[in-house]
């Protein structure tokens, strides 16, 4: 029976190894996916902080103009009405050509991330 012996030993050392590499395998996924979490959190958090910091500057600007313009035109009111009907057209011209310029820089941006971490493995 050492041919059977020999077959049992093989058996055993192929489970083992295969247990051993779906461990690895498991581990690997685990610490990539922790990678990638610590990364769309960095990304994330600059983005909220680079955002808040935009926000404070666009709001004293726009206080600044609307000053300027009441100034120049005679009443807050003016200044006023002059900075919403701008912060107006530029929303319009951002929801019109997002579409067309923004969405498609997202998905080249994504899919340069997403190849880039293959190419990384």
């Amino acid at each position: 029976m050492p041919v059977k012996k020999g077959l049992t030993e093989r058996l055993e050392l192929i489970k083992t190894e295969t247990e051993g590499y779906f461990d690895k395998t498991a581990e690997y996924y685990k610490l990539w996916s922790l990678k990638t979490a610590a990364k769309v959190s960095g990304t994330v958090a600059r983005l909220v902080l680079i955002t808040i910091m935009v926000a404070f500057a666009l709001f004293f600007l726009s206080v600044a103009a609307v000053v300027a313009i009441g100034n120049a035109l005679g009443g807050m009111v003016y200044g006023l009405l002059v900075v919403a009907g701008i912060y107006l057209l530029l929303a319009v011209l951002v929801l019109y050509l997002s579409r067309k310029f923004v969405d498609p820089a997202i998905i080249r941006g994504y899919t340069r991330l997403f190849y880039k971490n293959d190419a990384d493995e």
